[in-house]
């Protein structure tokens, strides 16, 4: 029972990026980058930043947390429970890498929704100080990241699902397209930071002037209507 709940949560909270269809065999359902929600028997695992199958520890690691945290809530998950295996999961990370106690760790489905996190903090800052003109966003090594990652840095979604299943149009504003004043008719996208050069080899990053450079070009082009 627990594998299948897992399995389930393995398909949620992302877009349909991770959702199984079925394969050519039958029982065989992948996702998109053709990998399962289920461990793989004798199967070699390595780290992908864009998917890999669940190892057989980690996957039933997450049907032991199921089970506790179900047993304690049974009508439902607990959302204080899940917020603190997420602290947790935080915290291993903190000794694990070596993080500093003073800097942020968010945990994202996808580096393209990782986008939101600085055009989220750009918007608050802008409204707590009563800004009321553009919101400026670089997208650091576009290249490198998923095709989406232009959309959602402009406050829109880049999928036509939502992390909570529901269908959406692709590119709308997050608010919704009737609302009005949305984030996304605030940003002014900028230029991308180019990671690597046309035969994909990394460009060198030890320019202390490399990112200023792009910031103060990239705002000169900007019109001043929209200031």
């Amino acid at each position: 029972m627990w594998e299948e709940k897992v399995q389930n949560a393995l398909m949620r909270g992302c877009d349909e990026r991770t959702l199984v269809k079925e394969g050519a065999l039958p029982g065989e359902r992948r996702n998109k980058y053709h990998c399962f929600a289920h461990p793989v028997p004798n199967a070699v695992e390595r780290s992908c930043c864009s998917c890999n199958n669940p190892t057989e520890h980690g996957f039933m690691r997450a049907a032991e947390c199921f089970a506790v945290t179900e047993a304690e809530r049974p009508t439902g998950v607990d959302d204080a429970r899940v917020r603190a295996l997420a602290r947790d999961t935080c915290a291993t990370l903190r000794t694990l890498l070596g993080i500093d106690a003073d800097d942020g760790l968010v945990l994202v489905p996808s580096g393209t929704d990782a986008e939101f996190l600085p055009l989220a903090a750009a918007a608050q800052r802008s409204h707590e100080e009563g800004a009321k003109g553009s919101l400026f966003m670089i997208v650091s090594a576009m290249g490198e990241l998923g095709t989406g990652s232009s959309t959602a840095a402009q406050g829109r979604f880049f999928s036509k699902f939502a992390p909570d299943g529901t269908e959406v149009p692709n590119g709308s504003p997050l608010e919704g397209e009737a609302a009005e004043n949305t984030v996304a008719s605030r940003v002014v996208l900028s230029a991308h930071a180019i990671a690597r050069d046309a035969d994909g080899v990394p460009l060198p990053s030890d320019d202390p002037e490399q990112v200023p450079n792009l910031v103060r070009n990239s705002v000169l082009q900007i019109p001043p209507l929209l200031w």
